[in-house]
């Protein structure tokens, strides 16, 4: 199982793949939920994707493919900190095309109109668009507002190597206080360092969180799109009653992204770009491929 394998043999399984008689294009993806969105949009008698179960064993990979002049094999990787963080390898261009905004569930949750109609969807008796606070904007913001706490300390640990457990985050136990709501800072810092059993300077932390915070330009750029669903899920709940949790709004997402609203991601054209200019097709081209043979 490539789940088993370790980094550096990912490249061995791309190879194995090639040499089996699969002529297609390999689309390197990070995990089986970038699947679920992008395989409804893969002409599959011209491409794959394949899951690294990874981004360090998909970066590898793609590494390989280019010192060694392998055709046809491309990746969509999760945009993370790439051009933020010197830590993040700097990998070909025409080989990768990066999500819009964090990551592929994020790119997901800022598609137009994806937040209101799950408000509307999932707290039908209450959330009406048009009245007052229940525009998709004043969600949108709600929920990056909350998410956003998390991202930067994220963005701060991998920056200073803290190593704080960020991933999973269960952000209901920091959110209080009455609508907009708010993220206790203090709290965040305790429970992701006690999580990673590490001991830091709480209040320290929480300065710094602050202080980056204020210098932010573009504040859903930090914003993972778990996170994002789970701020989601506790809007929903708190303000209008819904019941319903992030991991079911994250699954009624992707199956939401149909061709309208992935056709318009900048990653997915970059992406057929790329793969033409190599000679290959990934994505399906007639709105008849989308239709179930009778």
């Amino acid at each position: 199982m490539i789940d088993d394998l370790a980094v550096e043999s990912f490249y061995v399984e791309l190879l194995m793949m090639r040499t089996g008689g699969d002529d297609r294009a390999f689309l390197i993806v990070e995990g089986h939920t970038d699947c679920a969105v992008l395989d409804d949009h893969i002409d599959n008698q011209h491409c794959v994707s394949v899951p690294a179960h990874g981004k360090e064993r998909a970066a590898a990979a793609i590494v390989e493919v280019d010192r060694n002049g392998d055709e046809g094999i491309f990746a969509v990787l999760d945009k993370d900190w790439v051009n933020l963080l010197d830590s993040h390898p700097k990998l070909p261009e025409s080989l990768v095309a990066y999500t819009d905004h964090y990551d592929l569930d994020a790119s997901v949750f800022f598609s137009d109109r994806m937040v209101s109609r799950q408000a509307a969807s999932f707290c039908s008796d209450k959330f009406r668009l048009g009245d007052a606070g229940c525009s998709e904007a004043e969600v949108v913001q709600v929920c990056v507002e909350l998410a956003l706490p998390i991202g930067i300390l994220r963005f701060i640990s991998e920056r200073n190597g803290t190593g704080l457990a960020l991933r999973n985050f269960p952000l209901d136990a920091v959110v209080s206080g009455g609508f907009p709501y708010r993220v206790d800072g203090e709290k965040l810092v305790k429970i992701a360092s006690d999580k990673a059993g590490k001991i830091v300077d709480v209040s320290q932390f929480v300065a710094e969180l602050n202080e980056v915070s204020k210098c932010l330009k573009n504040r859903m750029r930090y914003c993972s799109g778990h996170d994002l669903f789970k701020a989601l899920a506790i809007v929903l709940k708190r303000r209008w009653g819904g019941k319903v949790g992030a991991h079911q709004l994250e699954q009624a997402a992707r199956a939401a992204m149909g061709r309208d609203r992935i056709s318009v991601l900048f990653f997915f054209e970059r992406m057929r770009l790329i793969a033409e200019r190599a000679g290959y097709r990934v994505w399906k081209t007639k709105a008849s491929q989308y239709q179930l043979t009778p």
